[in-house]
C-alpha cells in the first residue's frame, strides 16, 4: 500500500504547509485551539513543542516529542497511540476548563525551564562546570579556555 504524498491530506479543515515565515506561523498558532506535535523520531530537545508551550496553546505530543522535557508530562498531553493522540485533541477542543488549566500549566512550566534567567544560570552551570573539570585535568586541557 502507496501512502499519499502528505499534500494530499489536505482539505477544507486540515491545512498542509511547508516552509512558513514567523508571522505565518504566529497567525496560525493565534487562529488554533490545540498544537499536535505527534514525533516519532528525533533527539534532544524539541524546539516545536518548547514553542506550542510558550505559545500558552495546550499541547498534545508523544514520547518522543517530551524526550529531554522533564517533567512535562504533568501539564501537557504525551501519548504514543493515534487513538490517544485524537482523544487528548477532542478533550481540549469541548472541555474550556481543561483547555486553559493545561494552557496555565504549560506556561508556568515553560517559564520556569526556557526563560531568560533559567537560561543563562544554565550556561553559568554549565560553563563553571567545565572548567572545574579542566581544573581537574591539568595544564593540557586549559591551554585554550580563559576563566573571568
Amino acid at each position: 500500500m502507496r501512502v499519499p504524498p502528505i499534500k494530499n491530506l489536505a482539505s477544507d479543515i486540515i491545512d498542509v504547509t511547508g516552509w512558513v515565515t514567523e508571522y505565518e506561523l504566529a497567525s496560525k498558532y493565534a487562529a488554533a485551539r490545540a498544537a499536535v506535535v505527534p514525533l516519532r523520531f528525533g533527539a534532544g530537545v524539541k524546539l516545536k513543542v518548547v514553542e506550542a508551550l510558550w505559545e500558552g496553546l495546550p499541547l498534545v505530543t508523544t514520547s518522543i516529542g517530551a524526550q529531554g522535557l522533564e517533567g512535562l508530562h504533568e501539564v501537557a498531553a504525551v501519548v504514543d497511540e493515534a487513538a490517544a493522540i485524537a482523544q487528548e485533541l477532542v478533550r481540549l477542543l469541548r472541555d474550556d476548563v481543561s483547555w486553559v488549566d493545561q494552557a496555565q500549566r504549560q506556561l508556568r512550566y515553560a517559564r520556569a525551564h526556557f526563560s531568560c534567567q533559567e537560561s543563562i544560570a544554565a550556561m553559568a552551570e554549565a560553563t563553571s562546570a567545565a572548567a572545574t573539570n579542566a581544573e581537574r585535568r591539568g595544564p593540557i586541557y586549559r591551554s585554550g579556555l580563559r576563566y573571568a
